[in-house]
């Protein structure tokens, strides 16, 4: 049985047209979760994709916590990732992220909301973008005809923060989720731990010089 593909009403111009380029068959909705979707007997097939620039813009604001938590509540929620790293290094303002925070976030997103795929598209033959676009209906049209989706469900344990910048934290200094909250709470936010001197950070339980220098190195 075929099932409609509903792309969610607030996606550029340019996906549509990739969309019709492809000749993919689709509808125009509001989506309150998600960009791309497919609804099948067993519930809802919802993909969000986020191009390099906005999953990183969307990580250190915190919205994509809450974007994906709400992505989690679905049948089989996906996330897509267009572009490289390059796309995020080139404009930033600030160089407090690299490539390995990327891959460390990513993982996180699995273990954290359960996601059934994530994929970090970065093609060098064809726009990635586009390609993220057609790669991003195939999955959803083969999950629907249950060509792929033959994982059983998987009962992950999910880590709960009371702030986004504890992930940010722990990514950047390789520690664990306790340490990164008594760094919160002796210095008040992630600037306030940066400039923090060595002695002060040596005070914190679970730091040491190890970790202050790979702080150091990510936000040189």
């Amino acid at each position: 049985m075929d099932y409609e593909l509903i792309v969610d009403s607030r996606e550029q111009d340019n996906v549509r047209k990739v969309l019709d380029k492809e000749g993919i068959v689709y509808k125009i909705e509001a989506l309150e979760t998600g960009d791309f979707q497919i609804r099948v007997p067993e519930g809802e097939i919802t993909v969000e994709r986020k191009q390099m620039t906005d999953f990183i813009g969307s990580l250190m604001s915190g919205r994509l916590e809450e974007q994906l938590r709400r992505l989690s509540e679905h049948a089989v929620p996906g996330l897509v990732i267009t572009g490289s790293f390059s796309d995020y290094s080139r404009y930033a303002k600030h160089k407090y992220f690299t490539e390995d925070h990327v891959i460390g976030a990513v993982a996180s997103c699995v273990v954290k909301f359960g996601l059934r795929f994530v994929i970090w598209v970065q093609s060098e033959k064809d726009n990635p973008h586009s390609a993220g676009i057609k790669l991003t209906t195939k999955i959803l049209k083969k999950i629907s005809e249950g060509k792929i989706d033959k994982i059983p469900d998987r009962k992950l344990k999910r880590f709960k923060t009371d702030e986004p910048a504890l992930d940010v934290i722990r990514m950047m200094c390789g520690i664990s989720g306790e340490t990164a909250k008594r760094l919160l709470k002796d210095f008040g936010c992630i600037k306030g731990i940066i400039n923090a001197s060595d002695e002060d950070l040596l005070k914190v339980k679970g730091m040491g010089r190890t970790r202050i220098a790979k702080l150091r190195r990510v936000c040189e």
